[in-house]
């Protein structure tokens, strides 16, 4: 069994050169061992965030 409590918060950035993106903040516990992690994505990319946070999920588990 893997036990897991995972918290990802997200904020819309703006950027004078960048544009606009999404900061995600994913934090929390998995089998007991704590982690935080940060990543960004431009916005063209936002939409495929589930895809980053679970390469961090796996990284943490």
């Amino acid at each position: 069994d893997i036990s897991y409590d995972i918290h990802l918060r997200y904020n819309v950035e703006e950027d004078p050169k960048q544009g606009t993106s999404m900061h995600f903040t994913m934090q929390g516990e998995i089998n007991g061992k704590p982690f935080e992690e940060q990543f960004q994505l431009p916005r063209d990319l936002a939409f495929n965030f589930a895809h980053d946070a679970s390469r961090i999920a796996i990284r943490h588990g």
